[in-house]
């Protein structure tokens, strides 16, 4: 399993693992998208996200924030995601899926900077990031 919740006192922690950085980051994009309940398996649209960071802590907390807005304010239910580039200063990404009123099951607030370092072991990455509800 990419990802493990992990306990946090009155926030959401999860610690995710990928085999390379984009890696990483579809799977905390994914992780989050499944936390919430904002995943579906239609596919009426896809949507490009950009963003910029100033080093790719700042960049995953910079594209998890915006693909929650995605969710949260435009009522974007995620069926797919994409990176088609990524450096340490940039993200590109294609979500596919479908705009939808149905309730998410948890609210976050936002992913944090709390305690975040993204860490090369031997055969992978990882990192733990912390929401805020």
């Amino acid at each position: 399993m990419p990802y493990t919740v992990i306990d946090h006192t009155a926030d959401i922690g999860i610690r995710i693992t990928g085999v390379d950085i984009k890696n990483l980051f579809l799977e905390a994009g994914r992780a989050m998208v499944a936390e919430i309940g904002a995943d579906t398996t239609s596919v009426e649209k896809n949507i490009i996200i950009d963003f910029i960071g100033y080093d790719y802590e700042d960049l995953l907390v910079v594209f998890l924030n915006g693909l929650l807005y995605e969710i949260q304010t435009r009522n974007f239910r995620v069926s797919g995601l994409n990176i088609t580039s990524l450096n340490e200063t940039n993200i590109r990404a294609v979500v596919k899926g479908t705009v939808s009123s149905a309730p998410l099951k948890k609210n976050i607030k936002a992913a944090t900077y709390h305690n975040l370092a993204i860490i090369k072991l031997v055969n992978e990455y990882e990192t733990t990031i912390i929401f805020d509800v």
